[in-house]
């Protein structure tokens, strides 16, 4: 049997998945992201941890394929979390966390310098200090022996490719979220990177996703239990490499890749011009780069539900110990509650806002609180909190494309939350398919591999195959009046909120 194989380092998950020829999962071994905290107070994954719990994965993921004809691997990650290397590959510092917001100084200097407008047009990108190159100034002020022994800075995919064969190397999709790339120019940015003293040679050679890399070599074969000499395929970052599964290709339909961040992508048309004005949307290069991507995020989605589980539907802030959640249950309490939580809105902005405002001061907010209200009015309203966002974002791309969507594709962990994306149709009046599989940010990782050994011939190819499997909801009209007068609240309510946040930031710095 001919297998393809995915690595996905998550935020919440790292994972190895290995898929048959056409698609069918096989086999998967997950395990929780461990993530650390720094003395100077900032969250990060350490290199050799990653390396240790992938090869453990890996081991059970061989073992599994024992047998079979292992076709090639790929990679999928987070972005914004670098690794930096020295000359023998050794890592020289742990990732700090993607969100992280460490660079403050660092972001607000290339801003002042270039203005952020400029910036936009250069990279599609906002001013963030979570973006590798804001992190690599900060790193060379805040920790200069680091800097200067390093030879490389890579992001998390970046390092497994190096781990496995030895290659430096990145695709667009990630290179597109450094702050540093020139989506235009197809190249690391002579500007930017002028402009911060950063040296283009730090940054790895970009390549296509699907391309061949390497093969497995034996230090890699001998930690991994991978046969010596297995391809390995440039992968991408996460939450475009869920799209190869959802059947959002042509172009009419937005994808929702929902895991702990929540992802609105809307892919162009082949050989469209890349927009360079900001209008809320992040703009990047697609897995196949003659595709760009409108990208907009809701940075705590998975983690509000989360958040709300945990503490409006269980013990836990209590006592050490207590049952499982029943989610149906749960759920069923929630849908009792009419449409609006009567009264409670929830603003999701755990870890500052995603589109289209891109703040970093923003937080998240209940409001409308009164004695009547319940752990199921507010666990109601953390799902119609996100599902305004949402139609925030989508409004976005609609204005930016000119484009009105006709349906959205989800894929991810959320999928099996039937609740939430009914929620989701009805207040967007938008039909939402829901992809079968339950982790497709690794299949996709495992079809790139299958696209550069030849199983298929393009992305589109194995979109529209995988595709036909997706359940669809259909919005419920009826709904629609009182989702839009929620809709008006809840916009009313987030402007506010993040303005007050903003000041009050502001007047503790």
């Amino acid at each position: 049997m001919a297998i393809l194989i995915g690595i996905d380092v998550g935020t919440t998950n790292w994972k190895t998945a290995a898929f048959t020829a056409d698609g069918k999962p096989f086999a998967i071994h997950k395990a929780p992201t461990p993530t650390h905290v720094s003395p100077e107070g900032f969250n990060y994954y350490d290199p050799k941890e990653l390396w240790r719990c992938l090869c453990d994965l890996l081991q059970k993921t061989a073992a599994d394929c024992a047998g079979q004809e292992i076709l090639g691997i790929s990679v999928t990650s987070m972005a914004e979390a670098i690794i930096p290397i020295d000359k023998e590959g050794h890592p020289l510092f742990p990732a700090i966390a993607w969100y992280e917001g460490v660079a403050k100084d660092e972001a607000a200097f290339l801003e002042s310098r270039l203005g952020a407008d400029h910036i936009f047009s250069i990279c599609g990108l906002p001013i963030d200090a979570a973006f590798p190159l804001p992190k690599m100034m900060w790193m060379r002020s805040h920790h200069p022996e680091v800097y200067e022994k390093s030879r490389k800075w890579l992001q998390m995919a970046d390092y497994v490719y190096y781990k496995l064969c030895g290659a430096t190397a990145t695709d667009y999709t990630i290179a597109c979220r450094t702050l540093a790339y020139d989506l235009h120019a197809r190249s690391w940015s002579k500007e930017m990177l002028n402009t911060a003293q950063v040296p283009a040679t730090l940054f790895p050679e970009v390549r296509k996703s699907g391309s061949m890399l390497g093969t497995v070599n034996a230090a890699a074969a001998e930690e991994t239990g991978l046969p010596r000499g297995t391809r390995v395929f440039a992968g991408g970052h996460d939450h475009p490499c869920a799209t190869i599964t959802s059947g959002c290709m042509s172009g009419r339909k937005l994808m929702d890749s929902s895991g702990t961040v929540e992802s609105w992508l809307l892919l162009s048309e082949k050989g469209a011009e890349v927009p360079c004005t900001p209008e809320g949307a992040r703009i990047g290069l697609y897995l196949d780069p003659e595709r760009y991507v409108l990208w907009g995020d809701i940075k705590t989605s998975g983690a509000s539900a989360d958040w709300g589980y945990r503490h409006l539907a269980s013990m836990s802030d209590w006592t050490d110990t207590s049952t499982s959640p029943d989610y149906d249950a749960i759920l069923g309490k929630c849908a009792e509650i009419p449409i609006g939580s009567e009264g409670v809105l929830y603003i999701p902005h755990l870890r500052g806002s995603g589109a289209p405002g891109w703040n970093l001061q923003d937080r998240g907010a209940f409001l409308g609180l009164n004695v009547k209200h319940t752990a199921p009015h507010l666990l109601r309203a953390v799902f119609e909190g996100l599902c305004c966002q949402a139609r925030i974002i989508v409004e976005m791309h609609a204005r930016i494309s000119g484009m009105q969507p006709e349906g959205v594709c989800v894929a991810g962990g959320s999928t099996k939350n039937l609740f939430w994306q009914q929620m989701k149709a009805d207040l967007l009046q938008m039909p939402i398919e829901l992809s079968p599989f339950d982790d497709a940010t690794v299949q996709g990782a495992a079809m790139l591999a299958g696209i550069g050994s030849g199983v298929y011939g393009s992305i589109e190819e194995v979109s529209s195959a995988l595709a036909v499997s997706n359940r669809i909801l259909m919005p419920d009209p009826g709904s629609k009046e009182a989702y839009d007068r929620l809709y008006r609240r809840y916009c009313m309510a987030n402007e506010t909120v993040n303005s007050l946040h903003r000041a009050l930031s502001e007047s503790e710095a």
